[in-house]
This record gives C-alpha cells, sequence and structure tokens, in this order.
C-alpha cells in the first residue's frame, strides 16, 4: 500500500511539475497596426507562428488580402538547420523586402506561394530538422512580415518574387509574452498538486514508520 501511495504521489508531482514547466515555457509576442504576432514553442524541434486579426488590419496594412511572406533573424535557432519548414514552405536563407526574400542578411524567410488570403486567425506550424533550440529571453527573434493587397501567384519557376506589397514590412523584435491569468492559475495549480503530492507522501512515511 505504501509504493502505491508513493507511486502515486510522485506521479502527481510529476505531472504538476510538467504543467508549471509548460506554464513557463518562453513564449514571444507583438502587436501593431491590428495584428498580434504570437512565437510559441512546442519542442526542441518545432514551434508555431500565430497572427490574430488577419483580417482587421490597420494603418498601412489597411486593405491587404494576403501574406505574402514572413522570415525570423537566425537567433531564434541554436545551429544551423538542416531544414526548416512553415506549413510545408521551405526557407529562403536570408532577409525580406518588398519583392519578396532576397537572401540578404541572416534571416529564415519563407515565401508563401500561393499567398494564403487574411484572415482573423492564421498558424504556421514550424518544423526544425538538423539542430535544436531553446526559446529564451535572450534570443527574441525579429520578425519581417509583408501583406499583400492581391492574392494572386504571381511566382514562376525560376523568376524572383514581385506582388503587390502593401505597407510597413515592420522588421521588429518580439518581445516576451506576459503570461495570461489562465496560465498564472495553471502555475499555482502546479505549485499546489506539488505541495499536496509531498504532504501525502509524508504522511505516509510517518504512518509506516
Amino acid at each position: 500500500m505504501r509504493t502505491k501511495k508513493t507511486l502515486a504521489a510522485m506521479a502527481a508531482m510529476a505531472g504538476a511539475l510538467g504543467m508549471a514547466g509548460a506554464a513557463h515555457a518562453v513564449v514571444f509576442q507583438s502587436v501593431f497596426q491590428g495584428a498580434t504576432f504570437t512565437v510559441t514553442p512546442i519542442s526542441s524541434t518545432e514551434f508555431t507562428f500565430d497572427i490574430k486579426g488577419g483580417n482587421a488590419l490597420t494603418g498601412d496594412w489597411a486593405g491587404a488580402a494576403a501574406l505574402d511572406a514572413f522570415a525570423f533573424n537566425t537567433n531564434i535557432l541554436a545551429g544551423a538547420p538542416t531544414t526548416l519548414t512553415a506549413n510545408g514552405t521551405a526557407f529562403t536563407a536570408g532577409g525580406l523586402n518588398a519583392s519578396g526574400c532576397n537572401g540578404s542578411g541572416a534571416f529564415f524567410c519563407f515565401d508563401l506561394d500561393p499567398p494564403p488570403a487574411v484572415a482573423a486567425d492564421m498558424s504556421f506550424d514550424i518544423k526544425v530538422t538538423g539542430t535544436t533550440f531553446t526559446f529564451s529571453p535572450a534570443n527574441a527573434p525579429d520578425l519581417k512580415i509583408d501583406w499583400s493587397a492581391s492574392t494572386a501567384d504571381v511566382d514562376t519557376a525560376g523568376v524572383p518574387d514581385v506582388d503587390t506589397h502593401l505597407g510597413s514590412l515592420f522588421s521588429e523584435s518580439l518581445s516576451v509574452a506576459v503570461p495570461e491569468p489562465a496560465t498564472w492559475a495553471m502555475m499555482l495549480l502546479g505549485i499546489g498538486a506539488i505541495g499536496a503530492a509531498m504532504r501525502a507522501s509524508r504522511r505516509t512515511t510517518l504512518a509506516t514508520a
């Protein structure tokens, strides 16, 4: 019986630690001209890039019809990846300008063909092979993003993308996101579960001593 209770306590502690660890994951975020950009780690080889408010852009992004390309500077990863894909689109090494990925600068650039139409929620699953990465406040990535006034796929084989570029490229460093109330609640739940598991284990040990 003691063994079962001890194992149950250990399992509870492991689960609580897992919840607390998930709550402590570093998430990067920025808000600009109606859009919220969020980068979230999933594992050591995968992260997501989410855009909320794409259908309600303001400023010089108002009227955007599609997302033509985006790029992160390379400090988001430790080491050189063999492949890096966003929803299946492979990256181009180099920066981003009004004509698309241009091969200049230390960036991972994703030229989306065909460009997805703007939507309230846009999500990209970015998978990495050949290296692993660790998200920390020290490696907040710069983001460049290229909205287009057209949903037409104007690329042809061997010809650089010449899209109908719209507004600012938003070359700016993302910041560490402030945890939402639900995340704080999860952290407190994790800490409470750890304490409860430790007390239960202590009582079991004293009762059988």
